[in-house]
């Protein structure tokens, strides 16, 4: 299938970046028409050098010196993260795959990483020794995944256990042993989002412990003694970035809504915002001159600044990160109700309009994970195609989304089909009581489809269309097929198939298709490794056999995530020529 290449999609999106602060070199990663290009500027470069490009993405970035890079590679889609060696002239394999977390020491002569290859369902960590390839394993992961997460200069790591959904700890290893760096009960059901050394005996982090919000604390290691630094109201703390100068810090927070960013002065425990029109930041680097800021723009590209700064004047920073004008208007909603436990939540929703092509054309987009958030829909690739197609946007953050509060986290826990499915319907009301939109098309992707689709089957007359993106369709199989570090927390938040059998069997969207009355359209890529592509093949086959009107596009090539710049171009045209009925 030939298709030309006119679809609003980004012409280079950063994808990565890495500052190497020893040799005084930045390393950007750029997608462009289906390559991952990495790019080096030097102190005494005034532009950025192409040193390698490849069709695999890009996952890690490990820089030994000027002339030796390892990268962590991901082909296809099949996430099987493959650790290679790149000298500026050759790219090897070094026989190793299902790399995650890869770490340097501080002196770049071992690496460590957490692996999936030996235990699938809870991680093994080893180390390498950079100078003989001599691989060791230094920890294997028992009860719940279990990987490593920071190192300090005396090689003392840090390691993050995920007990559940809502529920991740912080490991400090002192002889050979896992210390909790929090002492808590089961009864206190907390995350650590991130967390960071800033001395060889102290961490900053970001958790909710005792807190129904993310707080920025510290600890310190000699007495595992939590302090509170920053509590910000019913903002969530969430990423770090400590200098190495161990003075000055960045934190990034988030509503839901946007992120914002601070930076902290350990010297004064003073703190000052710093201004950016990034709805999400996804990434922070701070040298003892430059701050680094990764981030999405509104209309979906990622861009990095890079900006020298001033501590005692942030106004002048802020100038110069002030956004130009967009093109996209965002409006916000929210709507306040008590739950049955009498505790008050919100559903927040966000509309984007065209300020272009305007109409009343209107797609309710739902967020995966489920812990997610609506905001991060900027980043998808259909976003500006659909903007620039006159459509009007609908983004609610559901029960069990991320980014509110703890409560409203763990309120969404095996009720899908019915709290989140009302938040999704009570959002798009919010919105159409003032702009009159016409009958949406519902899309969905990963948890999201599945929502997408249980909306259209639960509602059969809510919607005008349905696209589900690489949907889960039957909770039973989804779970029994799904990664095994994986299943206990979606036991956690979905259900258990042996106990809860009937629920989720009613739950899932394969056993209600003889209510669904609208146009539907599958999307899946065929080496997904989070939810199977069988998820929606099954669909596909029970829809046709009661004469359902369904479509389906699969990609052979791809995974859990669209890559590859023909595909995108077919997978947007899809979308159009569906939504405009000429499939």
């Amino acid at each position: 299938m030939v298709v030309k290449n006119d679809y609003s999609i980004p012409k280079s999106d950063l994808t990565y970046f890495c500052i190497n602060e020893d040799l005084n070199t930045e390393y950007k990663v750029y997608e462009k028409d289906g390559l991952f290009e990495l790019f080096e500027r030097t102190c005494n470069m005034l532009e950025e050098k192409l040193i390698f490009e490849t069709k695999q993405k890009l996952v890690s970035l490990l820089p030994i010196n000027n002339d030796l890079i390892y990268l962590v590679l991901d082909g296809d889609g099949l996430e099987n993260n493959k650790l290679y060696s790149y000298n500026k002239k050759e790219l090897k394999y070094l026989g190793i795959s299902d790399v995650y977390f890869p770490l340097l020491d501080v002196n770049k002569e071992f690496m460590y990483f957490s692996s999936l290859r030996t235990n699938r369902q809870f991680f093994d960590t080893y180390s390498i020794n950079l100078k003989n390839f001599e691989k060791k394993c230094i920890h294997i992961g028992v009860d719940y995944p279990t990987h490593i997460y920071g190192l300090n200069s005396n090689n003392e790591k840090i390691y993050f256990k995920h007990l559940n959904n809502s529920k991740a700890e912080a490991y400090l290893e002192k002889e050979g042993k896992l210390e909790p760096l929090i002492h808590s009960s089961n009864l206190h059901e907390y995350t650590i989002f991130d967390i960071e050394f800033i001395s060889s005996n102290e961490v900053i982090l970001s958790t909710n412990f005792e807190s129904e919000y993310s707080y920025l604390g510290k600890i310190n290691l000699k007495n595992n003694q939590l302090m509170k630094l920053v509590t910000l109201e019913k903002q969530n703390i969430r990423m770090l970035a400590p200098c190495k100068d161990q003075k000055k810090f960045l934190f990034s927070t988030t509503d839901g809504f946007t992120d914002r960013l601070f930076l902290f002065d350990l010297t004064t425990y003073t703190y000052e915002e710093i201004t950016t029109n990034f709805p999400i930041i996804k990434g922070l680097f701070i040298s003892d001159r430059y701050i680094y800021i990764m981030g999405n723009e509104i209309g979906g590209k990622t861009t990095l600044i890079k900006e020298e700064y001033e501590t005692k004047n942030i106004a002048k920073l802020n100038k110069k990160l002030k956004d130009t004008k967009s093109l996209i208007k965002l409006s916000y909603t929210t709507k306040k109700y008590t739950d049955d436990t009498q505790c008050e939540m919100s559903i927040d929703t966000i509309l984007y309009q065209p300020i272009k092509n305007s109409s009343k054309k209107v797609i309710i987009w739902i967020h995966g994970g489920p812990n997610h958030s609506q905001k991060e829909f900027a980043k998808e690739k259909h976003f500006q195609f659909l903007i620039d197609k006159g459509f009007n946007i609908v983004c609610t953050n559901y029960r069990g989304s991320s980014q509110s509060s703890k409560h409203f986290l763990n309120s969404g826990k095996k009720n899908w089909s019915v709290g989140a499915i009302q938040d999704i319907i009570t959002g798009f009301n919010l919105v159409q009581t003032e702009y009159q939109f016409e009958s949406p098309i519902v899309m969905g992707k990963s948890f999201g489809g599945y929502l997408a689709l249980t909306l259209i089957f639960k509602y059969p007359s809510f919607a005008a269309k349905c696209i589900d993106i690489c949907g889960p369709s039957n909770l039973i199989n989804f779970i029994a097929d799904s990664p095994p570090h994986w299943r206990k927390m979606l036991i956690d938040f979905i259900g258990d198939p042996e106990s809860e059998y009937d629920r989720l069997l009613k739950d899932s969207p394969i056993s209600q298709v003889h209510k669904m009355d609208i146009p539907l359209l599958l999307i899946h890529g065929e080496n997904d490794p989070r939810v199977p592509v069988n998820q929606t093949i099954s669909l596909e086959s029970e829809l046709k056999k009661q004469r359902k009107k369904v479509y389906s596009l699969y990609f052979q090539n791809e995974g859990h995530d669209f890559i590859k710049s023909e595909n995108i171009q077919i997978y947007l045209k899809t979308i159009e020529e569906f939504i405009n009925e000429r499939l």
